[in-house]
């Protein structure tokens, strides 16, 4: 797994930091990938995810990434000595480019004249001065501006702030893994990879805020701290993720017909698949056809009892996501259609091209005659 920060494109606020093999946006972000651009294989598109392949093998999946309401976000990697790379793998219209581009992220340019040009899509001077500051975290030389001292009440602005974003994040994600009422176990480690976050960056704000001053800002920043209650990881509902929950037994019982269905079913296409492709030419023998014709029949029957038994069991579950996802999936099963048999003779020729041969040779021999 690779250590993630994201950071919100608006203002540069630290939205989430985790170590994990995908991460999921809700806004636009900075997403700073703790990899090296030189262990970096590709980047592809994968619907409206970002798959980045490492050369090890492993991959990250940025989600969303290309969703229309977060396409602006940059995906940002580290160099040998720790400076930072921005990935430019899109053109102007969002098609993927042969190579990857990786451009250098500097406090200068980012701060310069160059900034428009370097970062086109990063808006905002706190944009930018939170890049910068990723810039200067990252182990590359510091400006004369990381000498200044901090004001603590600033500072605990600023932290109170990354706490509300972060709590507001997580709140969305448990948000957007409960909008089907269902939550995997993959789904609940999400929320509680957020919710961790979220709770480290209000013990940090909480720790600034505690060395302030007595006055009206220290309460004001205290209340707002306050508003952050504790937010409930759910329970998993649907632990082996087939969109049914755990507890409705009717429909779990009907869930297991229809994957008895569509496991007989693919057995049958792997047969198939495996006769046609037997002598790797394609044709299909008697003796061929045989070998595979009592098995296929066989899972045919296991394939008419289990749909029946199926549809039975669907039909009488309550109107409901889950009856329509199991209808839908038993409609996916498609009736079996074996091929004929196309080489009889077993010479390796399709017969139809036999036949025509040997009818030119008929022709060839009564025009000789």
């Amino acid at each position: 797994m690779a250590s993630i920060d994201i950071l919100a494109k608006n203002n540069g606020q630290i939205i989430q930091s985790l170590n994990a093999d995908s991460v999921i946006l809700n806004q636009n972000s900075v997403v700073k990938i703790g990899v090296k651009i030189e262990d970096v294989a590709n980047i592809l598109r994968e619907g409206n995810a970002a798959v980045i392949t490492l050369k090890n093998g492993e991959k990250i999946v940025v989600e969303n990434y290309f969703d229309p309401a977060v396409n602006e976000s940059l995906l940002v990697f580290e160099g040998n000595n720790g400076e930072l790379y921005w990935a430019e793998f899109t053109d102007s219209s969002g098609q993927l480019l042969d190579v990857v581009k990786y451009n250098p992220i500097t406090e200068e340019a980012l701060l310069g004249g160059e900034a428009t040009d370097l970062l086109p899509w990063i808006g905002g001077a706190l944009a930018v001065g939170g890049i910068a500051a990723a810039v200067g975290g990252s182990g590359g030389s510091s400006s004369s501006k990381d000498s200044t001292p901090v004001n603590p009440m600033e500072n605990a602005e600023r932290l109170v702030s990354q706490a509300e974003t972060t709590y507001q994040n997580a709140l969305e994600i448990l948000e957007q893994a409960q909008q089907d009422g269902l939550i995997t176990p993959e789904e609940q480690q999400a929320v509680q990879d957020a919710i961790n976050t979220a709770e480290e960056a209000k013990q940090v704000a909480q720790d600034a805020v505690n060395t302030l001053p007595a006055g009206t800002d220290k309460e004001g920043l205290q209340d707002r701290l306050d508003d952050l209650v504790d937010i409930v990881v759910p329970p998993v509902n649907d632990a082996n993720e087939n969109g049914i929950d755990d507890g409705d037994l009717e429909a779990e019982a009907a869930a297991e017909l229809v994957a008895a269905a569509e496991a007989a079913r693919a057995e049958q296409q792997e047969i198939l698949d495996g006769l046609t492709d037997a002598d790797d030419n394609g044709l299909i023998t008697p003796e061929e056809y045989a070998q595979a014709e009592e098995r296929l029949e066989e899972l045919q029957g296991i394939v008419d009892v289990a749909k029946e038994l199926a549809q039975n069991a669907v039909t009488g579950l309550d109107d409901g996501p889950a009856k329509d996802t199991l209808q839908d999936r038993l409609d996916a099963i498609e009736d079996l259609v074996i091929p004929a048999i196309t080489d009889f003779d077993g010479d390796g020729d399709v017969d139809a091209d036999d036949a025509a041969i040997q009818a030119q040779l008929d022709a060839a021999t009564t025009a000789v005659e």
